[in-house]
């Protein structure tokens, strides 16, 4: 029997508090932290998108690292139900790449989604780094993290879809953004 790929460390718990959710974990890892954005993120009512596509788009960007970058080992993958967003997780030697992947019903609220997203409540601040405008997608970012400069990464929406990406250096997250871009459609 072969054994399920799971995230490490990312025991948390969703707490109701007068409306609001709050998340609280045993771990400070930035997969914790994302895993649990992205809960606060389905509990918050994204707009619908038809299965089918979302289920096909995030198959294929996950056979397609695992197809062009052999040498990465896939560790875990986590989709929701309603498949609205997929969190993947890829190591090579002490080096790793978290990405987050939204499927959005138009490229206007994946743009509205790249705009918006923040993970400052879960401990990660990042700074834009300057000069370092990316050929693409629609719209594009590199930062790092500044509590943490070790956590580095790029944000970016093409058409219809916002990626954040995650990585100890900023080459390892453009290696993945642009492999991933290559196999995401215009809208």
């Amino acid at each position: 029997m072969s054994k399920q790929p799971a995230f490490q460390d990312t025991s948390f718990e969703l707490k109701a508090n007068k409306g609001n959710y709050i998340c609280a974990g045993s771990s400070q890892t930035m997969i914790a932290k994302s895993v649990c954005f992205v809960w606060l993120l389905i509990i918050s009512g994204l707009a619908p998108v038809p299965a089918q596509d979302r289920v096909s788009l995030l198959d294929r960007i996950e056979r397609s690292v695992q197809q062009k970058r052999p040498d990465w080992k896939f560790v875990s993958r986590r989709v929701s139900k309603n498949r609205k967003y997929g969190a993947y997780r890829w190591e090579s030697g002490k080096s790793f790449v978290n990405v987050l992947v939204f499927v959005r019903d138009t490229p206007e609220q994946a743009s509205k989604t790249y705009h918006n997203f923040d993970l400052e409540a879960f401990g990660l601040k990042r700074k834009a780094l300057e000069g370092t405008k990316l050929d693409l997608g629609d719209e594009n970012y590199t930062w790092e993290d500044s509590n943490d400069r070790r956590t580095t990464g790029i944000d970016f929406r093409k058409g219809k879809v916002f990626l954040h990406i995650t990585a100890p250096t900023i080459e390892a997250a453009k290696q993945f953004a642009f492999l991933i871009a290559e196999d995401l459609p215009a809208t």
